[in-house]
């Protein structure tokens, strides 16, 4: 019997790493089955739930902008429909419920994800050969959602925001793919329900708009024509000026706009300079949403001369 090489040995070194990567991937496909959509790549599933502890190159704060803001956006539109007699504060009050990360990590654990989290670096000294001492650890048998059998061998502890951020980034995972309706069905999977189709939404504010702008006017500044012209009286008017003929300010608006400037800025920036950092994309977002930048716009477009303020 010949003796072995030391350069063997040095390959042997390595298998605990190779298995450990194996068994990451499996634990990224079976994720995959459970919902996820097939055209999603396993790759982005696998960065979805990781964390920066476990040391890779890879970690799922890169889905955080385009999460973020996609929630943020979603969360809005269907409170602002379904709501549609509430004011500004008590919507933005129910989107911190819907999108905090307590609630998040809540529907997150409904759904068995935390036994999906990789959060932990790999240590080869304490990697366990499976079956050579299976005997000293006691697994339990737990069944999934889907009634796939699952065998735990210890438990961990994982902060709610670690689970809440996994949340986050697997539905970034969808829109990185550009799907956001399987992003919205994912949603629906862990139990928060935004449809941006079907739910109906019908004004009851009902006044004659000419008769406080120049419609054709401000319609030619925008490059837009409104099937409903109030929509604009309610835009430019202030919380200061409230009258009886003008019920509503823009305040609803807002709160539905600011969502969507959000998540535009986010999408064109993530297409415009993909792969760039969180801290990046924070950085030109901040420049995107200054308020500065946002008044000589609104300057430029003339828009102050038509809003409505008090004097006082």
């Amino acid at each position: 019997m010949s003796p072995v090489s030391i350069s063997t040995f040095y390959s042997f070194s390595f298998v605990p790493s190779i298995i450990q990567r194996v068994e990451s991937w499996v634990i990224a496909l079976n994720l995959k089955k459970m919902h996820l959509d097939g055209n999603v790549p396993a790759f982005k599933v696998l960065e979805a739930i990781t964390t920066k502890k476990c040391g890779e190159k890879f970690h799922l704060e890169s889905f955080d902008p385009l999460s973020d803001s996609f929630l943020k956006y979603a969360a809005s539109q269907q409170l602002f429909k379904t709501l549609q007699n509430q004011y500004e504060g008590i919507l933005s009050s129910r989107r911190v419920k819907i999108i905090s990360n307590d609630s998040l990590c809540r529907l997150g654990c409904n759904c068995n994800l935390p036994g999906f989290i990789r959060n932990e670096s790999f240590v080869p000294k304490t990697w366990v050969v499976h079956g050579d001492r299976a005997g000293s650890f006691n697994l339990e048998e737990e069944v999934v959602l889907d009634e796939r059998k699952m065998y735990i061998r210890g438990k961990r502890v994982i902060k709610k925001k670690v689970v809440a951020d996994v949340v986050e980034a697997l539905i970034g995972v969808f829109l990185s793919e550009g799907v956001e309706m399987a992003a919205l069905s994912f949603m629906s999977w862990i139990d928060i329900t935004v449809d941006l189709v079907n739910t109906p939404y019908t004004r009851e504010l009902t006044l004659q708009p000419e008769k406080f702008i120049n419609i054709q006017h401000l319609e030619s500044l925008l490059n837009y024509s409104f099937n409903d012209a109030s929509l604009l009286v309610e835009a430019l008017t202030h919380g200061s000026y409230m009258l009886p003929e003008i019920p509503k300010c823009y305040q609803r608006l807002e709160f539905l706009g600011d969502a969507v400037l959000d998540y535009m800025i986010t999408v064109h920036l993530y297409n415009k300079y993909p792969g760039m950092s969180p801290g990046g994309y924070w950085l030109f977002w901040g420049f995107g949403r200054n308020c500065p930048w946002m008044w000589s716009v609104t300057i430029f477009l003339s828009l102050c001369a038509w809003a409505w303020v008090s004097p006082v």
